[in-house]
């Protein structure tokens, strides 16, 4: 599976490894090790706006302690792979009151159960996804999965860019 392919941003160190301690690693079923890793992921740094960029990898947010989302994502990454799972890196929108999130961008990890596929886990607020979160794009890390990638034309020029999102409940019959 390709998903299990480590990348720069997500290369574990042994700080990584040693979130799950080797009593748990004995995996009751697969969906309560997911729950596990994504517990040990979401109490190993703290949510520290701005503390790091798109470029810091996995072993240097450990490392310093905090991170954003980005970061708890790719740790959790990290480790999901470390231990055989296949793990994809989701960005888009959480719709939530919180100050991690605020209905801004947000990133967050889906991993791959057998016999169940794909499930989303939020290392940052340790939890399951839910209705409030609306994906965009997946890929390996976040190098693989910007929100808006493109080519500058216009060098003379300023650029201001705004974002609106609409989301509309559907009811069911």
């Amino acid at each position: 599976n390709c998903f299990l392919r480590q990348t720069n941003l997500t290369n574990p160190n042994k700080k990584i490894i040693g979130l799950i301690k080797p009593f748990n690693i004995s995996k009751p079923n697969s969906v309560e090790f997911c729950h596990i890793m994504n517990e040990a992921v979401g109490c190993s740094i703290e949510y520290l706006s701005g503390s790091t960029d798109i470029y810091t990898n996995a072993v240097d947010a450990i490392s310093l302690g905090s991170g954003v989302c980005q970061d708890f994502s790719h740790i959790l990454i990290s480790l999901a792979r470390f231990h055989n799972y296949p793990a994809r890196y989701i960005n888009g929108f959480l719709l939530d009151d919180s100050e991690i999130a605020e209905n801004d961008t947000h990133a967050w990890v889906e991993i791959y159960i057998n016999d169940l596929g794909w499930v989303g886990f939020d290392p940052c607020h340790k939890r399951c996804i839910n209705d409030k979160y609306i994906r965009v794009g997946c890929g390996y890390d976040f190098s693989f999965t910007p929100m808006i990638k493109g080519v500058k034309s216009n060098y003379n020029g300023e650029e201001y860019m705004t974002k609106e999102l609409v989301v509309q409940a559907e009811s069911s019959q």
